[in-house]
């Protein structure tokens, strides 16, 4: 797996935040995948810069897991969406 910088994700979210050609053309100009712009344009807009941040293992408490999941599942939220809500890991 290919880390990235924050300042690489920041470049990549800010070109395609600028209209500049669409998801696609976006992820080849910066070399990154489309699943992975995707992931970041979705922290970005929930939680701005500090959703770029590289998020380190945490091992979180059965209340917060429960809250995270009631929401997924009353919103009927994807994966994606509820880890940039909650600013944590992809589930």
């Amino acid at each position: 797996m290919t880390r990235y910088t924050e300042k690489q994700k920041l470049a990549a979210v800010t070109a395609y935040r600028k209209a500049a050609g669409g998801l696609r053309a976006t992820a080849s100009a910066h070399d990154v995948g489309v699943d992975s712009l995707r992931v970041w344009i979705a922290a970005y807009e929930a939680n701005g810069k500090a959703g770029l941040v590289a998020k380190r293992h945490v091992i979180y408490d059965l209340d917060f897991k429960l809250e995270v999941l009631c929401r997924m599942q009353d919103e009927g939220l994807s994966c994606r969406q509820v880890a940039a809500l909650f600013n944590i890991r992809r589930l």
